[in-house]
C-alpha cells in the first residue's frame, strides 16, 4: 500500500504494535529514541530503497518520523515475512539490508564512542555518500537530514556539527550548496580523518 507523509510527520512511535514493514520510495525517514534526560538520540536514517522494521519484534523499538515529504510502501508484517520465506532472492536482499543496518550501527558506535567531532562528521559524510541520495550530476549530494538531525545522530551539538562543516569547506575537503547540498571534494582526506579519529580536542559528547 502506498503511503505519503508530509515533512516531520510521525510514522510510528516506540512501543507501538509492529504491524507493518515499510519501504522508502522517495524522501527520507529519521529513526530515533527519546532518552531519560529528554534528549533525542537519532539511531538511523532510512533513504530510498531501504526497508524499515524488518525484524520480527512485537513492538517497534524506536520512533520513526519523515524528514521531508516522503513516499513509502507499507506491507503487513505477517504477509511480508511469509512472502519473503518463499523467495530466496528476496530473502537474500533482506539479509543484505539487515547486514547494512548492522554495519551502520557499528560505525555509529565507533563515532560516538571513539572519534572526535571531525572524525565523526567525516565518517558520516562518507557513509551517506555511498547510499541512494539524489545528486545534481556534478557529485553534489542533497542531504535530506538537517544539521540538527546529524548532531543528534552523532551525539554532538548543532554548533559543533556546523563548525566542522565550515572547517571542511575552508580546507577544501567539501563544497556546500545551500542548506543541504554537499560535494565531497577530497574523499581521501575525509577517510584519513575518519580512520584517525579526528580532532582529539572536540567538545564532550552529549550522551554521557
Amino acid at each position: 500500500m502506498r503511503r505519503v507523509l508530509r515533512a516531520r510527520q510521525q510514522l510510528f512511535m516506540e512501543g507501538d504494535a509492529q504491524t507493518h514493514v515499510y519501504l522508502v520510495k522517495a524522501g527520507a525517514v529519521c529513526l530515533y529514541r527519546m532518552l531519560r534526560n529528554g534528549r533525542r538520540q537519532v539511531v538511523g536514517f532510512k533513504l530510498p530503497g531501504e526497508f524499515i522494521a524488518l525484524g520480527s519484534e512485537q513492538r517497534y523499538r524506536c520512533c520513526a518520523e519523515s524528514i521531508g515529504a516522503t513516499e513509502l510502501r507499507s506491507f503487513q508484517t505477517v504477509v511480508f515475512h511469509a512472502a519473503a520465506a518463499l523467495n530466496s532472492r528476496f530473502m537474500l536482499r533482506l539479509y543484505e539490508a539487515v547486514a547494512s543496518d548492522l554495519a551502520r550501527t557499528q560505525e555509529q558506535a565507533v563515532s560516538v564512542g571513539q572519534r572526535g567531532a571531525d572524525g565523526s562528521v567525516a565518517a558520516f559524510l562518507l557513509s551517506v555518500a555511498g547510499r541512494s541520495l539524489p545528486s545534481d550530476g556534478f557529485g553534489t549530494l542533497s542531504l535530506p537530514m538537517s544539521r540538527a538531525d546529524i548532531a543528534d545522530y552523532l551525539g554532538l551539538s548543532l554548533e559543533t556539527v556546523s563548525r566542522v562543516f565550515t572547517g571542511f569547506k575552508r580546507l577544501g575537503f567539501i563544497t556546500l550548496r545551500g542548506r543541504r547540498g554537499v560535494r565531497l571534494v577530497d574523499r581521501a582526506a575525509l577517510r584519513a580523518i575518519a580512520d584517525a579519529g579526528g580532532d582529539t580536542g572536540s567538545p564532550p559528547r552529549l550522551l554521557n
